[in-house]
């Protein structure tokens, strides 16, 4: 790092890591909307007691290496602390990922705090206006799981590429490959390209010292831990692989995967971001800047690549409106599942970011600018704290109907068997959180392996058609409530709107009723 770059370098990966976990404990209170699915599931993948029965945590483990790493604190402390210490180590890995990258492009003292607080007011005002961040709804800061330490990991190798340290760069993709393959496959194909194109226009090799089997093999090896699992799960065998990859694409994550389902703001809003920013590379290109030209190009390609990538997730997926043979819809479906889109979600308004503060910073550093340059962040981390994202509130619940949320969940966890299955309302995020127990089916937590997803597209049309096909006379009898035991191996039942129930519950309060289900006839 040149010698102006490395003034406040420390401080200022602090700065990032203190703006975003402000942002993400006011923007995401525990738990996020994810760290119910992520933590509960590490949890039970260091104690097998917790939720026994439940289809899935009981799946299979995709993300080995942060189950791993995360996981074993939840043998010691709540799933709330292990959340708050898991933001704390994700988001200081992700600071310092971003804090090198931003430094990287622009070696001035206050750019990454300036770019982090104006990256999160963006989103906060995508999320605003869109209520949905990107094509796929990636984000970077929020709540701990996985992804949020490939991305930082994906950073750090993209400014040590950019520094011409291949080795480094090859060792931090590998890691973010590690804890997410999907973000770090993709973020790695991205770089690798990037590389390619920017030696061969150069008309340049590798240096003799670092041969290009080196640099495989360790990235190879740091991503191992994740990738094992990882593919031993894409190819296990399974009784109907392409109907569940469509339900995966189509009916599961279709808001993340099928491009007909996206906003169309977001595709004139990113065409607009990309616009803008070929604009200020071809204004920085006629400045001949040759101090950063090589690291423009680096991360030019990078991003240009990512966009190539979703370009093509959003081609295949609009060939659904031409009739289609099913070969060809089979692979279409197999080609979505893997998020195509998430690398330009953030990159794309990275890069414009990025630029913007060049602008805005581009006189030599002083004092003064540093501390304006500070100013501003704090001004924009301000803004993103003054929105209301879902993300505060993600299942919609009333101060009234939260509190009776956690209380009857509370009562479940205090008076049910540990392994009771309790049938939930399907769009729960919550449950196993707070009740420590069990879920029969919910809309939110799908395995990630093709027969469990099928089993849990199975679990879901058995509810909805015992439902429907018992209301005839306007009520759920016992006798219907023990055939709903014995299909589904259920032991109780959480109800809010179901109803009316023959039997009375054995618990309730204001808005929520739990049953037992009938064991006998």
């Amino acid at each position: 790092m040149e010698p102006r770059a490395e003034r406040g370098y420390g401080f200022e990966i602090c700065a990032v890591a203190v703006a975003w976990l402000v942002f993400s404990f006011v923007q995401s209170p525990i738990p996020g909307i994810n760290e119910p699915h992520y933590l509960c599931k590490a949890k039970h993948f260091w104690d097998a007691s917790y939720c026994p029965g439940d289809r899935f945590l009981d799946s299979d483990d995709t993300h080995f290496v942060f189950y791993l790493t995360f996981g074993w604190i939840t043998r010691f402390t709540s799933l709330e602390t292990t959340a708050a210490i898991g933001r704390i180590v994700s988001l200081g890995l992700l600071a310092w990922g971003w804090t090198a990258l931003v430094r990287a492009l622009l070696p001035r003292p206050g750019t990454a705090f300036l770019a982090a607080s104006a990256f999160l007011a963006y989103s906060s005002w995508q999320i605003e206006w869109f209520g949905w961040n990107g094509f796929s709804g990636e984000w970077i800061v929020g709540g701990v799981e996985s992804k949020v330490v490939s991305w930082g990991c994906l950073f750090l190798g993209v400014a040590e590429s950019i520094r011409s340290r291949p080795l480094r760069a090859a060792l931090a993709v590998g890691v973010a490959i590690g804890f997410h393959p999907i973000v770090g496959i993709w973020g790695a194909a991205a770089l690798a390209g990037s590389q390619w194109i920017n030696r061969r226009a150069a008309s340049e090799t590798l240096p003799n010292s670092v041969a290009a089997w080196k640099l495989l093999a360790v990235s190879i090896a740091a991503a191992l831990p994740g990738l094992i699992p990882a593919a031993s799960t894409a190819l296990r065998a399974s009784e109907n692989p392409s109907l569940a990859d469509r339900i995966q694409v189509f009916e599961r994550l279709g808001h993340h995967l099928n491009p007909l389902q996206f906003p169309m703001g977001v595709y004139i809003l990113y065409a607009g971001l990309l616009g803008f920013w070929w604009l200020t590379v071809w204004l920085a290109a006629r400045r001949k800047e040759a101090a950063t030209r090589f690291a423009r190009g680096v991360w030019f390609w990078f991003v240009m690549n990512s966009a190539m990538i979703a370009l093509a997730g959003i081609l295949v997926g609009l060939l659904q409106l031409a009739p289609l043979s099913d070969d060809f819809a089979r692979w279409q479906a197999r080609l979505l599942k893997f998020y195509p889109f998430r690398m330009a979600d953030i990159l794309v308004p990275l890069a414009v970011v990025i630029a913007c503060v060049d602008l805005a910073t581009r006189s030599p550093a002083t004092r003064g600018r540093t501390l304006a340059a500070g100013l501003a962040g704090l001004v924009l981390l301000a803004v993103s704290l003054g929105t209301e994202p879902r993300t505060r509130n993600p299942e919609g619940y009333t101060t009234e109907q939260r509190a009776a949320w956690i209380d009857v969940c509370g009562w479940i966890d205090g008076h049910l068997p540990p392994d009771a299955l309790v049938i939930v309302p399907r769009n729960e995020l919550t449950f196993k959180w707070y009740a420590a127990r069990g879920t029969y089916v919910t809309n939110k937590d799908a395995p990630q392996d093709a027969n469990g997803l099928l089993e849990w597209d199975r679990r879901r049309r058995v509810l909805d058609d015992w439902y429907r096909n018992n209301y005839d006379d306007s009520l759920y009898s016992r006798e219907e409530l023990h055939e709903l035991r014995t299909v589904t191996g259920a032991t109780h039942l959480l109800a809010r709107r179901l109803g009316p129930l023959e039997p009375e519950p054995v618990y309730r309060n204001a808005w929520y009723r739990v049953y037992e289900l009938p064991a006998g006839e």
